[in-house]
This record gives C-alpha cells, sequence and structure tokens, in this order.
C-alpha cells in the first residue's frame, strides 16, 4: 500500500466514525476527538497509523469499540481489525510521539480543555 492510499483509507474512516457516531444529533459539524499518528515502521517499509480517540459520552466503551469495528470493517483498504487498548490518562500520547512532541501536544491540551 502507498502512503496516499492509507492516508485517504483513515481520512474516510474518521469521517465515517463522526458521521455514525454523531448521525442523529444536529448537523452541526461535530467530530469524535483523536489524535491521528502515520508510523512508517522501523526500516521505513511498514506505513501504519496509530489513533488515539475519544470516546463519546453518549456511548458506553464496548457499543464505541462496535462503532469503530464495523466502521473499519466496511472501507476496503482497512484490511486488519483494530486492536484496542484503553487509556484513561495522557500515557497514549506519550506512546505515540517524540517527548518533544508528546510535551506541545499535551500543552495545547491542557490549554483547549
Amino acid at each position: 500500500w502507498s502512503i496516499t492510499e492509507i492516508d485517504k483509507a483513515i481520512c474516510v474512516f474518521v469521517r465515517r466514525l463522526d458521521q455514525r457516531v454523531f448521525a442523529k444529533q444536529s448537523r452541526q459539524e461535530k467530530r469524535v476527538g483523536r489524535i491521528v499518528v502515520r508510523h512508517l515502521g522501523a526500516d521505513r517499509d511498514n506505513p501504519h497509523y496509530h489513533i488515539v480517540i475519544a470516546k463519546p459520552q453518549q456511548l458506553g466503551e464496548e457499543e464505541f469499540r462496535n462503532v469503530i469495528i464495523s466502521t473499519a470493517k466496511r472501507i476496503r483498504w482497512i484490511y486488519d481489525e483494530p486492536h484496542f487498548e484503553s487509556f484513561y490518562d495522557t500515557g497514549a500520547i506519550k506512546y505515540l510521539l517524540t517527548d518533544k512532541a508528546a510535551e506541545i501536544v499535551l500543552a495545547a491540551t491542557e490549554r483547549a480543555l
């Protein structure tokens, strides 16, 4: 897969996830909170994404997990079932990013809250 194809798949996935989560609400632009990070792999030959997704308040954890899985299965470019880990603090951000980038993102997130 090329980077462009993977980028398109992720864009389609997050757009469809937003639509499914907020379908019954007003037509205002609503988005599930997320941080998307592209990784190329150790030898730059395994492009893939890690996405931290905030669970919307109106959904339980298991229900939201099912929405994510069913949304991903409908996109032909996504051929692996998503892997889940639950985080309840900033550990997910630190895992995804370099130390300096994590500091910047965490500072911006704290200002936005």
